[in-house]
């Protein structure tokens, strides 16, 4: 919110009206100023309290209230049903009820009090089809049907207020979607490329809702510099209401060709954290403007 503030000198300059501007992003929170209208650049990223237990990789987020979900993912080798739960409004982690199955991979998106998991790799490495729920009120799990009909990881899950749409991943390059009740679903939907370990958000409401779709990798035998990998600078939106054929469209390319990319909407715009690319895990921070199309 804003808080604005008068204040006058006797010296010389008169008064001069102070805008103060708090804002809250994941784990991060900021505070700045504005004098008479300039307004400076963000300040630098804050560090919050660090996760209390041992560091995950291949886990996923959700965040409900303020409060934000660390699921599953794996510890060196070994996959795990933990969850870890930080909320902003007091800095603090808990830990939450534990996943009905261990699992990497996978993707999580939050629906109102709930948190649907679907798909990703269990401990036995098969490539899953499941679809598990959090109600984050009571912090109880259930199985959610029908289940995926294409087994999916590395893939993105988002939610547009009624359908479940998930997207890509290794193992399939369609789309499929299912209500929250389970009683409508359907999986005949292709994607114009085949797109895995992306970001991944949804933009605007009904009927004007798109998801987004950034960056990507590809294992390719000729990428020698890149460990077998490349890496792009993919963009792509998809509108499930857009009655022509098809519902995807190209949006500008990325700036930096990277995969694993964070995807948040803040203020109308689509901001692209982090990464991983041919020089390894990147720290970049790079903002996409649908209504423009641009970077």
């Amino acid at each position: 919110g804003y808080t604005y503030s008068f204040y006058y000198s006797d010296s010389g300059g008169g008064w001069t009206t102070w805008r103060t501007e708090s804002r809250e992003l994941g784990l991060v929170s900021t505070t700045l100023q504005a004098a008479d209208g300039f307004n400076p650049k963000y300040p630098a990223w804050v560090e919050k309290t660090p996760k209390y237990t041992i560091l995950k990789g291949g886990f996923c987020a959700a965040a409900v209230g303020s409060k934000i979900y660390l699921m599953g993912g794996n510890t060196s080798s070994t996959k795990v049903t933990k969850v870890d739960i930080y909320d902003a409004s007091n800095d603090s982690w808990s830990a939450g009820t534990p996943m009905l199955t261990a699992r990497n991979a996978h993707s999580c998106v939050a629906a109102g009090s709930y948190i649907y998991i679907t798909g990703g790799r269990n401990s036995d490495n098969e490539t899953l089809t499941s679809i598990h729920r959090l109600n984050t009120v009571f912090g109880s799990w259930s199985y959610f049907y029908p289940s995926m009909s294409s087994a999916r990881e590395q893939h993105i899950s988002l939610n547009e207020g009624t359908p479940l749409f998930t997207f890509g991943g290794l193992g399939a390059s369609s789309v499929e979607w299912v209500t929250h009740d389970g009683n409508n679903s359907n999986s005949g939907v292709g994607m114009p490329i085949q797109m895995n370990h992306m970001g991944g958000v949804g933009f605007g409401s009904s009927p004007n809702w798109k998801g987004y779709l950034i960056g990507r990798i590809k294992y390719d035998s000729w990428a020698n510099s890149c460990n077998n990998a490349a890496y792009y600078k993919t963009c792509y939106s998809y509108n499930p209401y857009d009655n022509d054929s098809p519902n995807w469209s190209a949006c500008a390319s990325m700036p930096t060709a990277r995969s694993n990319v964070a995807a948040v909407v803040l203020d109308s715009k689509i901001y692209a954290i982090g990464g991983r690319n041919c020089a390894g895990d990147t720290n970049k921070v790079e903002v996409y403007t649908p209504a423009s199309n641009t970077w």
